[in-house]
């Protein structure tokens, strides 16, 4: 059983509610929302680019081809990213193969997901001999939308929020209750202001 997280926006006018990281269950296995808004983003990247894709005279079985290699390659970068990330600060130990790539335990970075995407979408452009910067126009407005709703995933677990909003604050009034390990604070909703940036 997964903790809920326990939010709230004092500042807006909203108590505290109580938001379930698990969407549904299929017997044992619990799929989180945190992964449904991923594959969200992930279906609407693919929509956004197949859309411009047409626009800009690409063939879109080259982007189907291309995005399913890059979004494996993203995966993989952004597991990597967190790993390496992690175990050099001492955050994390990995004491197996199985630790290092157990994504069901947490531990993504974005940084890694799009250094990872990247480097696949270009290499398949040129073993496709396609403009890779062509393609990367098509794609980049849709991983922008991919990252708002990933955003919203960190924000059902809890996580990736920014440090404690001080009070007297420009933004105090934005800020965001958040229980960790028993203790109330309340932080920057930074998911919320990347959310918009996108």
């Amino acid at each position: 059983m997964i903790d809920p997280t326990t939010i709230s926006f004092p500042g807006i006018g909203i108590g505290e509610f109580t938001v379930d990281k698990v969407a549904f269950s299929i017997g044992k296995l619990e799929v989180r929302w945190y992964g449904v808004f991923i594959t969200l983003g992930i279906i609407c990247a693919f929509i956004v680019a197949y859309l411009h894709t047409k626009d800009d005279g690409l063939v879109p079985d080259d982007l189907l081809d291309i995005g399913l290699v890059s979004v494996i390659a993203g995966i993989v970068g952004a597991r990597l990213y967190y790993v390496i990330t992690s175990a050099s600060s001492g955050r994390d130990t990995y004491n197996s193969f199985l630790d290092v790539i157990a994504v069901w335990n947490g531990g993504l970075a974005i940084y890694g997901g799009v250094i990872g995407g990247c480097l696949a979408v270009y290499l398949m452009c040129r073993y496709k001999k396609i403009n890779w910067q062509k393609l990367l126009d098509a794609i980049v407005p849709g991983v922008m939308i991919a990252q708002v709703l990933g955003r919203w995933g960190n924000f059902i677990n809890g996580e990736a929020h920014g440090g404690i909003v001080m009070e007297g604050s420009p933004l105090y009034f934005l800020r965001m209750g958040l229980y960790e390990g028993g203790t109330f604070a309340c932080y920057h909703p930074t998911f919320f202001y990347e959310s918009l940036w996108n």
